[in-house]
């Protein structure tokens, strides 16, 4: 995918350029982790190869903001394709939501241009969809402000202060009695935190908006224990009297259970 990735843009150096950026901007914005259902770096990769697709002439600078302006204003689910999908000799399965069930429940479709071609970024959740759409648009903002000379490139790379942007919060703790038990521990949570974020919306309606955070915590007290943390608070658009409180207590017991 890789290769293929670097042989469809026009310019590899502008590519590359451009690519670091956007990924130094994920990182600091808190979106960076395909595990916590936001976008990894293939997803990324192939994200700006479109944008290079589009915009062949363009320095790195003008890319950034295209970057921005395209998606944020992108019609999820539409796929987001570097070449037509391929079919192949080989019996497995291309991504294609008029045939596969699952492929139409896709919300954030990111098609690998390799044979199979696949979605990338199937752990994409709603509320991670959201989060990322803010972002989008953000910064297409700062990127207006900043060909008005009103702002600049540090405005941009601002870091998402996690822990100062909610009121409340879920911890899910980690812990095991030596250190290759808390690794495998440790993954297998890991790797099903996307469905506890799925659990919530399902059983809120959709009404509560889970941000993971995008990665571990470590408390240096405490020996074999890692943490991770959910932002919570409603979706935007919901009222405060629609629904009243929510209780997750019975979500979060149920996710306990399928670990």
């Amino acid at each position: 995918v890789t290769d293929k990735i670097l042989r469809m843009v026009p310019n590899v150096q502008s590519f590359q350029t451009t690519l670091r950026c956007i990924r130094y901007w994920a990182k600091q914005r808190g979106i960076y982790s395909n595990v916590a259902g936001f976008l990894g770096g293939i997803n990324w990769a192939i994200l700006v190869a479109r944008i290079c697709q589009l915009y062949p002439t363009a320095l790195p600078s003008l890319l950034v903001s295209r970057f921005f302006k395209v998606y944020s204003q992108w019609r999820w689910p539409n796929p987001v394709l570097l070449c037509p999908i391929e079919g192949g000799s080989l019996v497995l399965q291309s991504w294609d939501p008029r045939r596969n069930f699952r492929d139409r429940n896709d919300l954030m479709p990111i098609i690998t241009p390799a044979y199979p071609c696949i979605n990338s970024s199937y752990n994409v959740s709603s509320s991670t969809l959201c989060i990322m759409q803010q972002e989008f648009q953000r910064g297409n903002n700062i990127c207006e402000a900043m060909d008005a000379s009103v702002t600049g490139w540090n405005t941009l790379f601002e870091r998402f202060l996690f822990f100062e942007a909610y009121k409340n919060y879920l911890q899910i703790d980690i812990t095991a009695r030596k250190d290759v038990d808390l690794m495998n521990w440790q993954g297998w949570v890991e790797s099903r935190l996307r469905l506890l974020t799925s659990k919530i919306e399902k059983d809120t309606r959709g009404m509560l908006q889970c941000h993971p955070h995008p990665g571990e915590c470590l408390d240096k007290s405490k020996r074999f224990h890692r943490c991770y943390f959910m932002g919570l608070q409603r979706k935007p658009g919901v009222c405060a009297q629609e629904g009243g409180p929510f209780d997750i207590r019975f979500t979060v017991e149920e996710f306990k259970d399928m670990v």
